[in-house]
């Protein structure tokens, strides 16, 4: 299946904006939260503040993440404007080419997962500590960085490229994730 996927305006609204991440952040942890205390009788309170921290962490990667694209986010919707936006393409900017920014950025976040794994293993770095949550940030972040600045640059012939091509690579790495999620999930039960 070849689907397209284009970005309307509204797609980028309310919930596309700081505030839209923290209000959907704090009602699907009310809503757990309630729904916890009816299945099973009570709550840890812990838990449910690891759920909301979960929550606005992943869906304000995804705002940076979308600050990257054409769309870009207007980080003070609906107060004001104050657009970021890149030069990357979610869609195919030319038929047939895809732009290879997002596969680059996906390929950099599994080779930081790996290389933190082996660290883990080899007991190079204590996860109870709280210096591997500093570490993870850092890492994010410079990774983000790095595709923040390529993402301002706009050089089809380095960053267009032929859609099978780069679907022939995802898969691959793909199968490489599927495989360090298993080693995870095997080190976890240790």
């Amino acid at each position: 299946m070849n689907l397209q996927y284009v970005v309307e305006e509204q797609h980028r609204g309310i919930m596309h904006s700081p505030i839209g991440v923290f209000i959907s952040s704090f009602v699907l942890t009310l809503l757990t939260a309630i729904i916890g205390c009816f299945i099973f009788h009570g709550i840890n309170a812990t838990l449910i503040g690891f759920l909301f921290l979960g929550l606005i962490s992943g869906q304000f990667l995804h705002l940076l993440e979308d600050s990257c694209t054409i769309s870009g986010i207007n980080w003070l919707f609906p107060f004001g404007t104050c657009e970021l936006k890149g030069s990357i393409y979610t869609g195919n900017k030319i038929e047939g080419k895809k732009d290879i920014r997002l596969f680059l950025y996906r390929v950099s976040l599994l080779f930081a997962s790996a290389i933190l794994l082996i660290l883990y293993s080899l007991e190079a770095i204590d996860v109870n500590g709280s210096g591997i949550y500093l570490l993870i940030f850092a890492v994010v972040a410079l990774i983000w960085g790095l595709i923040f600045l390529t993402a301002k640059t706009d050089n089809d012939n380095l960053w267009i490229q032929d859609a099978k091509k780069v679907r022939e690579l995802e898969r691959a790495v793909d199968r490489v994730g599927k495989q360090d999620d298993v080693r995870k999930r095997r080190n976890i039960g240790k």
